[in-house]
């Protein structure tokens, strides 16, 4: 009993029980029941109320623990659904996650390969721009090349037939001063031409040599007649008798210049002189052949052109 609230005193005979102050008519209650709330006849001690208060918070209990197993039973399988679900829930989203990883991991790899090819396409661009370059110069340095070649073929051809006609040209000079027995050739070797004459074999010695030095400047004055070559077309022997020349050949070197004279058609193109105190041939003795005044190296005034060389 709560010592704050004075004790009950009942009657013998329970009393009538006020009606409620809410009611707009008093009501008398019924015999043997009292009209005032259980719970407040509890919290004041009334001997009635606490057998009925016990019995009414028995049954509830009663039907409260049966629920409460029923609950539990009914929360401990939807603890196992839920667990279950969320087992399963968490299987799937483990494995959704393991794709999503390895879906990123393809997507990173089809980037990498995306950016690798996007780089190679680059080098493949500068690549065969450079390629192109290389091939444009190969086809220039190609063709420079087949020029070359092609002027090379042609200053050859041009060698060699200018060599040709100065061999023959040569062997024919040759022959005007040693006879047709007499053989000649020009050739070139190590850039210098080389002059052979040969008669029953090579011929050499000093006036060998003097005669190959003579039939090649003749050979090169009969080749600028012609029109071949830049040889002045004016050509000085100075004393060729002197060099120990047989006299049948020096006189063949005039008759030689004579009949390069007479083959030129028209008027001579070229000026040949003899300076040597060995007369010439009889018919060539006089003019035009002789210079007049006569060359006379005792004195300043009667040499060539006036004046010492």
């Amino acid at each position: 009993m709560d010592p704050s609230l004075p004790p009950l005193s009942l009657p013998a005979s329970p009393p009538p029980c006020e009606p409620l102050r809410s009611d707009p008519l008093p009501l008398e209650a019924p015999a043997a029941r009292c009209n005032v709330l259980l719970s407040v006849a509890a919290a004041r001690g009334c001997p009635l109320a606490a057998p009925a208060t016990a019995m009414a918070t028995a049954a509830p209990a009663r039907e409260d623990a049966g629920d409460r197993e029923r609950r539990e039973a009914a929360a401990r399988q939807a603890w196992e659904e839920a667990e279950a679900e969320h087992t399963a829930r968490r299987d799937e989203y483990l494995g959704r996650n393991a794709e999503l990883q390895e879906e990123r991991a393809v997507l990173a790899r089809r980037r990498a390969a995306i950016e690798e090819m996007k780089r190679l396409h680059g080098h493949l661009g500068g690549s065969q721009r450079a390629a192109q370059a290389n091939e444009d110069a190969r086809k220039h340095v190609a063709a420079e090349a087949e020029a070359l070649a092609k002027r090379k073929a042609a200053r050859q051809r041009e060698h060699a037939e200018a060599l040709g006609r100065l061999s023959a040209r040569f062997q024919d000079v040759v022959q005007g001063l040693l006879g047709r027995s007499a053989g000649g050739r020009a050739e070139v070797l190590g850039g210098e031409v080389e002059l052979h004459i040969a008669e029953k074999g090579e011929r050499d010695g000093a006036a060998m040599e003097t005669v190959k030095v003579l039939a090649f400047d003749l050979a090169a004055l009969a080749l600028s007649i012609d029109g071949h070559g830049c040889f002045p077309g004016l050509l000085i022997h100075d004393g060729p008798r002197e060099a120990d020349m047989d006299e049948t050949i020096y006189e063949r070197l005039f008759l030689y210049a004579e009949d390069l004279e007479r083959r030129a058609p028209g008027e001579p193109r070229f000026q040949y002189l003899v300076t040597t105190t060995a007369p010439p041939p009889p018919r060539l003795q006089g003019p035009p052949w002789l210079l007049e005044p006569r060359l006379d190296a005792s004195i300043p005034e009667g040499r060539l052109l006036g004046v010492d060389l």
